[in-house]
């Protein structure tokens, strides 16, 4: 009998250990069975700390700390075999070295229905992960954990290959190098809400999803300050919702949301947005990113160029409600960067944009593919824009400290009559991006910002007219006009004052067969004309030059001038450089027989002239006068059509002189111009010089020899 009741009572206590499998962990090492195992002291492992081998595991570290990974890849907790039911709560772990790469704190393959929480994570070897959870880890929930990683190209949580996933009130923080806060590839239907995440490494992405689906960001905190850095990043991932997020982005270059190649259909709602940074964008959609929805967010930039909305080869977005400040930069940007050439595809263009998006509080106009319809009589609207249309009347605008006017694949259309003031320093005043034959005239345009422009015409060609507008531009860099890879437009009569360091009154960039015809320039701190990459078939034509500064930015360009259209209409005065200059010239007098102008370059430069409609079949002296000393440098013969061509080596104050040959205005041989009866010595040299050219017969030299000889 009583070896029956020590048999029962053997038996319930292996039962009951059965029921409360467990422990206390001393040391690392592998957990294979369920239970309840608490660490009662810190731990460290050369490489992996703990492996799990069981289901139905809860893993309490009561606080103290694992030191993994001291001096070979490993992890705190190894979960690769996928066994499910796990908890990992309140664990201090520390990747041991820096040096050791791939090294993930909390690594699980196949993990589902598991909980990992209020565990405290450092990481900071390079592509080390907080948490990794990969391969149809479903139904997890990650919560309130506080996660640093330091290393490059490492992140706070990584999901991969996973679903219904809770990933919520953690605390994530990266520094280095294209790390990521939250990095999620290839997942569906999972849920990211009131997490902190914050990142400080260049191109480091706060929250990232790749190919992936259906999931939720809602109210997460996310500041980063890296150059490059984004808040939220969605590439190849659609039907997503990101809503009531607080974004901050500081760096270079940053952007609060991007979608980008082909992330179509997502949500993006009630997100406050603040970008501080120059090239920073508020919400970027790029590379067909096409079929999303923007509604009632709010955003902030206040960097150089930075867009509140800029949308790039995507269609189809619905964007309603946004409130936008944009101080210094177009709210809404539909266009590739600056100097990309502009699209021509029609639908990139298609968007519904209402006027219940603001600009600085007041209302943004859109409008896409109308035909025959005038706008008109707006006062202080926050930006308009025009695209892929035809026979637009725009007349009497009036926007104050705002964006200005863009027409995209406009034409047959015109400006007029407006008043425009921009201060951001990228704002235009006129923006016109793939149109042709407009009328832009009788404007009012000012521009406050850095690289302002007046009028912009980039990548239009096909007759454009910019008439009779009054342009003021004070910004370093800014135009009052610039045509970039843009030809055959006309420039009549257009007044303009650039009062900036490095400002241009008249850009042309990749231009050809423009015609500048009247008006004036003046720039007392800046370059009237700009002439870069240009070619030689731009003309500009008595266009008030008494003293301009001509920016050649190339050896190739050539700055095509005629002065009086009534007198010597054929008479131009063509101009190259050998390397890039600044040629400070002033003309004094323009006839056929007597060309003069002052010419200073910033440097020592080869210059060539080419003259056209000087009389034909005639000598000329070229003179050149340096430091008031006048010497001639050669006479040569124009051709039957009065074309000359020549070359001089300049620097410092020049006056050149084109003057033709006539010695035998005085009575008195030898003498010239003024005639005074006499012949000195300096004209008897010039005669000689004459004569060695065949100019002057033997007989007339002897005649003015002696007639120099006389007292």
């Amino acid at each position: 009998m009583q070896k029956k009741y020590l048999i029962l009572g053997l038996f319930l206590i292996f039962a009951a250990q059965e029921v409360m499998a467990g422990g206390i962990l001393t040391n690392c090492g592998n957990i294979s069975s369920g239970g309840t195992w608490i660490l009662a002291n810190n731990v460290a492992s050369s490489g992996t700390c703990f492996t799990i081998l069981a289901d139905n595991i809860i893993l309490d570290g009561a606080g103290y700390t694992i030191n993994y990974s001291y001096s070979t890849r490993g992890y705190a907790v190894n979960n690769t075999a996928g066994y499910d039911n796990i908890t990992i709560k309140d664990l201090n772990i520390v990747q041991g070295n820096s040096s050791v790469i791939y090294g993930d704190a909390i690594y699980g393959s196949g993990m589902v229905n598991s909980t990992i929480t209020n565990n405290t994570i450092i990481t900071s070897g390079s592509s080390g992960y907080g948490i990794f959870l990969y391969s149809s880890s479903n139904s997890n929930t990650l919560s309130n954990n506080i996660i640093t990683t330091s290393g490059s190209d490492g992140s706070g949580i990584r999901l991969d290959s996973s679903s219904t996933n809770t990933l919520s009130n953690n605390s994530i923080t990266t520094s280095g190098g294209a790390g990521f806060g939250i990095y999620l590839y290839a997942i569906s239907n999972n849920t990211l809400s009131n997490n902190t995440i914050t990142t400080s490494g260049s191109y480091g992405y706060s929250v990232a999803l790749y190919s992936s689906s259906t999931n939720t960001l809602s109210n997460n905190i996310i500041k980063t300050s890296g150059n490059y850095g984004v808040g939220i990043r969605l590439s190849s991932s659609s039907t997503n919702t990101l809503s009531n997020n607080i974004i901050t982005t500081s760096g270079i270059s940053g952007e609060g949301i991007l979608l980008y190649l082909s992330s179509d259909s997502n949500t993006i709602l009630n997100n406050t947005i603040t970008t501080s940074s120059t090239d920073g964008y508020g919400i970027y959609l790029l590379s067909s990113s096409n079929s999303n929805t923007l509604l009632n967010n709010t955003i902030r930039t206040s960097g150089d160029y930075s867009y509140g909305i800029h949308i790039d080869s995507s269609s189809n977005t619905n964007i309603t409600r946004n409130k936008l400040n944009t101080t210094n930069a177009y709210a809404i940007y539909i266009n590739p960067e600056i100097y990309i050439n502009p699209t021509t595809i029609a639908s990139y263009y298609n968007h519904t944009i209402d006027t219940t998006n603001t600009e600085q509080g007041k209302p943004i106009y859109y409008y896409f593919a109308n035909t025959s319809i005038t706008i008109e009589n707006m006062y202080d609207i926050g930006q308009l824009y025009v695209t892929n249309s035809s026979n637009i009347t725009i007349r009497n605008i009036t926007i104050i400290n705002k964006d200005g006017i863009t027409l995209a694949m406009v034409k047959n259309s015109s400006v007029s009559d407006s008043n425009i003031t921009t201060s951001g320093s990228s704002g235009h005043g006129i923006y016109l991006s793939t149109s042709s034959t407009n009328t832009i005239s009788n404007n009012a345009i000012t521009t406050l910002g850095i690289s302002g422009m007046g009028i912009w015409l980039d990548s239009s060609g096909n007759s454009n007219i910019l008439s009779n507008n009054i342009i003021t531009t004070s910004g370093n860099y800014g135009a009052g006009i610039e045509i970039s890879s843009s030809s055959t437009n006309t420039l009549l009569n257009n007044t303009i004052t650039t009062s900036g360091n490095t400002g241009f009154g008249i850009a042309l960039l990749f231009a050809r067969n423009n015609i500048i015809l009247g008006g004036s320039i003046d720039s007392t701190n800046s370059y009237d004309y700009s002439i870069w990459d240009a070619g030689t078939t731009n003309n500009f034509t008595n266009t008030n030059f008494t003293t301009r500064e001509i920016y050649f930015y190339d050896n190739i360009s050539q700055f095509n001038y005629r002065n009086d259209t009534t007198n010597y209409p054929n008479l131009w005065l063509k101009t190259k450089v050998s390397v890039s200059t600044v040629l400070n010239r002033t003309l004094a007098s323009w006839t056929n027989s007597n060309l003069v102008w002052n010419e200073t370059p910033d440097g020592t430069v080869t210059v060539n002239y080419q003259i056209l409609g000087l009389l034909g079949n005639n000598y000329y002296d070229v003179y050149n006068t340096a430091a008031g000393l006048q010497s001639k440098s050669f006479t040569t013969l124009t051709d039957s059509n009065g074309a000359l061509n020549f070359s001089l080596t300049i620097s410092g104050n020049n006056e050149i002189r084109v003057v033709v040959v006539n010695i035998t205005t005085c009575s008195v041989k030898g003498d010239q111009s003024p005639c005074d009866g006499k012949v000195d010595d300096f004209e008897i040299l010039d005669y000689i010089d004459h004569w060695s050219m065949g100019h002057v017969s033997d007989f007339d030299l002897l005649t003015a020899i002696d007639n120099w000889a006389k007292p």
